[in-house]
């Protein structure tokens, strides 16, 4: 017997081990992420269910982690995260929602077709994996959709292609893109130099190519083939010769070719020396710089940004310097002083990829409004909402805001992070700095947000006043050799102050948020058109009844508690620091003003004694669910009544960079002042009242309240101690809504006993105001107390009564009239916007008048438009002014 033994020679190779799938919460990846993990763990039968536990847990990342099972098994955790996560109708509205919104192309690019066609099967491929397969009819929409997202070029190659009339196949206009996507990779790759387009004086984009074969013209100077920069014997001359040569020849000062007009030139390099639009070359000693004038613009190119976060990307401007000339107004300075404005480093949230681009800001506590470049808007693919604003800067000069976006930023090592609204702007200011700074003895700290604030470079962000005294810290340091400043923030020091500068320049500045005349005319045609029907209630606003109607309820008192609707909240991030600090803030304001300072303790101390909010004895038992609402005041001291008024924000970001407004529900809050006030103008008996503290009459469910925490403290020097708000608390989104729907309930709930009352109550109630009354005094007395009873009956008390009926007037208690019935007085009220003077029971109209030599088309307008007559009483009078408006 013979055996055989047969070595093989072939090596063995060690593959890498297939890492297990990540899921982070993301609903579009759901189906990926459960067919791999059920292909590589669920089925491994040599797997213990305690080990599929573990894989599973350390596959989960971001809000998918954070879920919670009823046991911690393995099968209660993966059946939780298919209960949460595969919502086929969501699947389904989001792979619909990457076809129909997918971005218009304007230019014909590769890129541009590559992502489109990729997303489009995409799309479909996610459709058909939730098993909606493709028919004729969804074909031929997507086909349309999908022509309509071609540029104008695209759109025509892709017409010459077809040979027929009959409807082309989805899969072929596919293969067009995918063919033609090739073909402008294949061109692009072969051209020497990449076609600039620009714009003719007729507005009409062209390109123009430099093919590789052309030959250069010979010198200006020398007649040899190099370009005159080289030339040895312009080299040679004085610049005053320079400067002649080059005028007599018309060489245009800057590139020093006469190979096209100064408009055409294409050139972004500035002198060395100073910094102006001519060739360093012809530079002469002594150049000031004026920034009125076109070829005097002190800019140079921005240094290469220092990597602080090396997972980030670096966002660039494609800015050319010669269009960087604002609108502000600057000067010579003859003291050679310059400002240095505080700018930084920051990293904005890439839409695109979920990654970081790294932008250039600055800080600006005289703006209203944080802005972002349009550039740095659009590399970023943030959502876009349409807005109308308009920005002015010095001298009135305008910029028209016509998009808004939310932006989530963070410094460089990720400790800070929040997110903020931004008006996307064309271009928010001129290179900054406006000349690159002599830094020899200056004294300059390691963390800086900018390492390169000396040199000129684009601003793409500027953070405003809302958010600007969240990012200062305390600390500084002063450079005495140097006049600089420098301030800690959340993102490195910052430098401020005056430096001195080779070049004798002055930047003025800066931005803030103005009410555009627009906005006023606007106003002022819509307070002037009849309104529109009543539309049917959004999704959400539908949410909302469904969710008052089943979680309000009433104490033993009558009072009614409410629940907040929320969304997504599962986790909000910490405020508490945040709070305090602007704790430490008020309080300064407070120290200084004595007057104020002592309403603001009598409104705490009013708040305590009512019962509207209590103090918390376990701070360390916080909920995760746990927000702490800033606080200030607004203080008029003109004011006859209400001096102060304590305000609670509640858009104040946390460290997730979230805030609690984000997470109510608005709900509708709406009331037409137009019925209102026509069936006031009806009743021979009117009256006017008000609810007194509407909202804080009404309770917010001990579930939420830790939602509505606060931080205060009697004494400057005091321990912060933190209470619990127990009322709706106007600052938060919802309010409104809850006060409005609790009102309306009331009116429901008591409708038996107090019919005059509930009807009154539904129709002719606008937030915390009544204004109503009845055909006869009788009648007009019986709803007087009806709508004493009933309003008391949920906790709530009418005061400021007016009325031009002296019996009914006379039958409220004295601390409850608004007004004093005397026939030679001359008070008012207001009611609903309108000035109603109730012992006439006339309407009146107060206009200012422009007391000026000469009026503006601005001033005239500014008046015009400030005009409010809901019901028409001056309708002539307007109708004169609508004329008026169509003629200037």
């Amino acid at each position: 017997m013979q055996s055989t033994v047969s070595f093989s020679n072939t090596p063995t190779i060690k593959l890498p081990e297939i890492p297990h799938p990540k899921f982070s919460g993301r609903y579009e990846e759901w189906n990926n992420f459960k067919l791999q993990f059920n292909n590589l763990i669920t089925s491994n039968s040599q797997l213990s269910q305690e080990q599929k536990l573990h894989y599973l847990n350390s596959s989960l990342t971001g809000p998918a982690k954070d879920l919670q099972s009823i046991d911690d098994t393995f099968d209660s955790l993966f059946k939780a995260l298919t209960d949460r996560f595969e919502n086929k109708r969501l699947l389904v509205e989001l792979h619909i929602n990457e076809i129909l919104e997918a971005g218009k192309l304007t230019t014909e690019s590769a890129k541009d077709l590559r992502n489109l066609t990729d997303n489009i099967k995409k799309s479909i491929r996610g459709l058909k994996v939730l098993e909606y397969n493709r028919n004729n009819l969804s074909d031929v929409l997507i086909l349309n959709i999908v022509i309509s997202k071609l540029d104008k070029q695209s759109r025509q190659y892709y017409e010459s292609s077809l040979s027929s009339n009959e409807v082309p196949k989805l899969d072929d206009l596919i293969s067009f893109l995918e063919k033609r996507a090739q073909i402008l990779e294949n061109i692009n790759k072969n051209a020497a130099v990449k076609p600039k387009p620009f714009l003719d004086r007729n507005g009409k984009p062209k390109t123009f190519f430099v093919k590789p074969n052309k030959v250069a013209r010979p010198c200006a100077m020398c007649k040899l083939n190099h370009p005159i920069f080289k030339c040895e014997a312009f080299m040679k001359l004085t610049v005053d010769q320079r400067n002649q040569f080059a005028i007599r020849n018309k060489l245009y000062l800057n590139c020093l070719s006469d190979q096209h007009f100064i408009k055409f030139c294409n050139s972004k390099s500035t002198c060395k020396e100073c910094g102006c639009r001519h060739n360093t070359l012809l530079h002469r000693n002594g150049n000031t710089v004026h920034r009125n004038l076109p070829n005097a613009v002190p800019v140079e190119k921005a240094a290469s940004s220092q990597e602080l976060n090396p997972n980030a990307g670096e966002f660039r401007s494609n800015v050319s310097p010669q269009d960087n000339i604002g609108h502000s107004f600057s000067c010579i300075d003859k003291t050679n002083k310059c400002t240095v404005l505080p700018t930084i480093k920051v990293w904005v949230l890439n839409h695109f990829n979920g990654s970081f681009l790294q932008a250039r800001g600055i800080l600006d506590s005289g703006s209203g409004q944080d802005l972002m470049t349009a550039d740095l808007a659009n590399r970023l693919g943030l959502p876009q909402e349409k807005t109308n604003f308009a920005v002015s800067g010095l001298g009135g000069n305008e910029t028209k805001v016509k998009s808004r976006l939310r932006a989530t930023i963070q410094n460089g090592s990720g400790s800070y992070r929040t997110s903020l609204d931004f008006l996307v702007v064309p271009k928010i200011t001129d290179f900054l700095p406006i000349v690159t700074y002599n830094l020899e003895n200056a004294t300059i700290p390691d963390n800086l947000a900018d390492p390169q604030f000396a040199t000129p470079g684009k601003i793409d962000i500027l953070i405003g006043a809302q958010s600007f005294f969240d990012i200062i810290k305390n600390d500084q340091i002063r450079s005495p050799n140097s006049g600089l400043v420098f301030r800690n923030t959340v993102f490195g020091y910052v430098a401020s102050g005056a430096v001195n500068s080779s070049t004798p320049v002055q930047y003025c500045g800066f931005i803030s948020q103005v009410q555009s005349i627009d906005d006023c005319l606007r106003n002022f045609w819509e307070v002037e058109t009849i309104n529109e029907p009543a539309k049917m209630l959004s999704e959400e606003e539908e949410f909302c009844e469904h969710h008052y109607k089943t979680t309000h309820k009433r104490d033993e008192t009558g009072r009614y508690i409410v629940q907040m609707p929320v969304k997504d909240i599962e986790k909000i991030g910490e405020s508490k620091t945040m709070a305090i600090k602007r704790l430490d803030q008020l309080w300064k304001r407070l120290s200084r003003d004595e007057a104020m300072k002592n309403l603001y303790q009598d409104f705490m101390q009013e708040y305590l004694a009512l019962d509207h909010m209590e103090k918390v004895n376990d701070v360390k038992s916080a909920s995760p669910l746990c927000y702490c609402l800033p606080h200030h005041g607004v203080f008029r001291p003109e004011k006859t009544t209400t001096k102060l008024r304590v305000v609670f924000n509640a858009s104040s970001p946390t460290t997730s960079g979230n805030n609690l407004n984000d997470h109510l529900l608005k709900g509708l809050a709406k009331e037409d002042t137009f019925e209102i006030m026509t069936r006031f103008r009806k009743h021979k008996f009117a009256f006017t009242t008000d609810i007194q503290k509407m909202y804080r009459q009404i309770l917010i469910d001990p579930a939420q309240r830790d939602l509505l925490r606060i931080i205060w403290k009697d004494r400057e020097d005091a321990d912060p101690t933190e209470f619990r708000l127990k009322t709706v608390t106007y600052g938060t989104a919802s309010a409104p809504f809850l006060a409005i729907r609790t009102l309306k309930q009331l009116a429901l709930d008591e409708s038996s006993r107090f019919p005059l009352a509930s009807d009154v109550t539904q129709q002719d109630a606008y937030m915390d105001d009544i204004v109503s009354g009845a055909s006869d005094l009788g009648t007009a007395k019986e709803l007087q107390s009806q709508l004493h009873s009933m309003l008391k009956a949920g906790g709530m008390t009418l005061h400021k009564w007016s009325s031009y009926s002296k019996e009914l007037w006379n039958s409220c208690a004295s601390n409850d009239q608004e007004h004093q019935f005397l026939s030679t007085t001359e008070s008012s009220v207001k009611t609903l916007g309108i000035t109603w003077k109730p012992t006439e029971d006339t309407f009146t109209f107060k206009v200012s008048i422009i007391e000026k030599a000469s009026c503006t088309k601005r001033d005239v307008l500014s008046v015009i438009a400030r005009l409010y007559d809901p019901l028409g009483f001056i309708g002539p009078v307007i109708t004169k002014a609508k004329m008026f408006l169509q003629k200037l």
